[in-house]
């Protein structure tokens, strides 16, 4: 079974679900990037880790920058290179101009994998649980009123896919969550054909 094919099934399963809806719970006041990104490697690590093959976040050091996750198999010179984004559906401009970030994540650093998660959020029930905690995460200002956002997404990653023959979008995994607010993950996973 392939490492992209591994990482899909992953974010696929309940056990991930079970994950998400923990982080959700427990960190609903940061952006969750390296969370996520840290439960898939734990999960990788948990199912598909042996002595030859095991995922590692913040490496390896390329061009003075760390690779988000990456997948090393002691057999392989190369590592599998995987890059995360977490955003709001209001990032910049509703995700407008997201091609030149797709460009630089996927083929610019020479990845094999580039997963973008989309966080949506019931923003009357996000500011009702801030206020009943007495804290001002000012997330909501990043939530899109509109559904803008995936529309410019498609279109983005299909203008991507159109100069990127080698490259394919997976089909976009979205999970639900309802604690502490009602919250829905959307994964967009792009990776180089098999």
């Amino acid at each position: 079974m392939s490492v992209s094919h591994q990482i899909y099934e992953i974010i696929n399963s309940a056990d991930f679900k079970k994950q998400l809806e923990k982080i959700n719970r427990n960190y609903p006041n940061l952006k969750q990037e390296n969370i996520i990104r840290n439960a898939i490697l734990e999960q990788f690590n948990d199912f598909y880790a042996n002595e030859n093959v095991r995922a590692f976040a913040e490496h390896p050091r390329m061009n003075n920058t760390r690779v988000d996750l990456s997948i090393v198999n002691r057999g392989l010179p190369d590592p599998y290179k995987i890059e995360c984004k977490h955003h709001y559906s209001n990032h910049d401009k509703c995700f407008a101009n997201y091609g030149k970030r797709i460009q630089k994540e996927f083929n610019d650093r020479g990845s094999d994998m580039f997963i973008l998660i989309v966080q949506t959020f019931d923003s009357s029930a996000k500011q009702k649980f801030d206020d009943s905690w007495d804290i001002s995460t000012n997330i909501s200002k990043y939530q899109s009123k509109v559904e803008d956002w995936k529309t410019n997404l498609k279109t983005c990653f299909n203008n991507f896919l159109n100069i990127s023959s080698t490259s394919e979008l997976l089909e976009v995994v979205t999970i639900d969550v309802t604690i502490p607010y009602p919250s829905i993950y959307h994964f967009y996973i792009l990776k180089r054909k098999d």
